[in-house]
């Protein structure tokens, strides 16, 4: 009922426009509740979107919230994500999980919404899935490669698949393809990957120049936290030379949407940059780790190369779009 509070988290970080996007959509689709946001920096989120705000990383504090919470939304975060040897996307699913269980320990409701994840290694992981799974009142997944990783595990199916909750940032502006250009516009994140991205991509992208396209490479995050972002980019610069251009970050995921607009292809590290891309209208290559499926209601099918492919056939797949 309008009044309760929600605890709201999803891993936030202030300075990551798709983060904000999530914030922003729950935040318009709760009117009259009382949001409480656990994020990276409480006091810019408080400030930016008119909700309470607690630091993600205060556990302490995070569990007295969730005790008190009416309901848990946890939004937009690959929280079923835990790679071989990855402590963190271990450490990330067992506080959802334990966020969840003292907030169902009440009674009261509990919500994934648009949450994505892949194939989960050794009994911990799916264990901590499986839980999960059974605590939620409404699980809605951002593709089907998690629905399958959710199988996977032992976890009570089917699944519900839809659109994550930082699409309605764009409201009716998200249109169809636009006129292509003749630059390809690169979205860096350096918490993907770190500096070891930096020499495979920029081998890809000297083919894609040769090809006669411009390229343009974008920081993902703004502020201090950008600038690991920043120095990513500078790197691959300087590998692929002149003929790249290093454009500002962007303060929200619609900028991103605009700064990609018109651009041939986009080749994009951070999920949520590939959903802005999406609602520009622009054919997407998504460089990850691993390969990607689009989520249900994509307007685009995704081309996805793995940082580990041969440069040739990243920029080929580029060229392709």
């Amino acid at each position: 009922m309008a009044g309760s509070t929600i605890l709201v988290a999803g891993g936030f970080d202030a300075a990551d426009p798709g983060h904000d996007a999530v914030i922003q959509a729950c935040a318009g689709a709760l009117p009259g509740f009382v949001l409480t946001v656990a994020s990276s920096d409480p006091l810019t989120t408080s400030a930016r979107h008119g909700v309470r705000s607690v630091d993600r990383a205060d556990r302490t504090e995070v569990a007295r919230v969730a005790t008190r919470a009416d309901a848990l939304v946890i939004a937009g975060t690959p929280v079923f994500a835990a790679r071989p040897g990855d402590r963190s996307g271990v450490q990330r699913l067992s506080r959802a999980t334990a966020m969840a269980l003292t907030v169902a320990a009440r009674g009261n409701p509990v919500a994934l919404l648009g949450v994505g994840g892949a194939p989960l290694p050794g009994r911990i992981a799916p264990a901590l899935a499986r839980q999960l799974v059974r605590q939620a009142d409404l699980l809605v997944l951002r593709d089907h490669a998690t629905a399958r990783a959710l199988a996977a595990t032992g976890a009570t199916a089917p699944f519900r698949v839809g659109a994550d909750p930082a699409w309605a940032v764009f409201g009716d502006a998200a249109g169809g393809p636009q006129v292509a250009g003749d630059s390809v516009m690169v979205v860096v994140s350096a918490a993907s990957f770190g500096a070891s991205v930096a020499a495979p991509l920029a081998a890809a992208l000297d083919a894609v120049m040769a090809a006669g396209l411009e390229v343009r490479l974008m920081p993902w995050r703004t502020g201090p936290v950008g600038t690991a972002d920043r120095e990513l980019c500078r790197r691959i610069a300087e590998r692929v030379g002149w003929r790249t251009v290093v454009v500002p970050a962007e303060h929200g995921l619609d900028g991103v949407r605009h700064a990609i607009a018109g651009a041939r292809a986009a080749v994009v590290m951070p999920y949520h940059a590939a959903i802005a891309a999406a609602a520009a209208g622009v054919p997407c290559v998504t460089f990850g780790g691993r390969p990607a499926t689009p989520a249900l209601g994509h307007p685009l099918a995704w081309r996805s190369v793995s940082m580990t492919s041969d440069p040739a056939r990243i920029g080929s797949s580029i060229i392709r779009q």
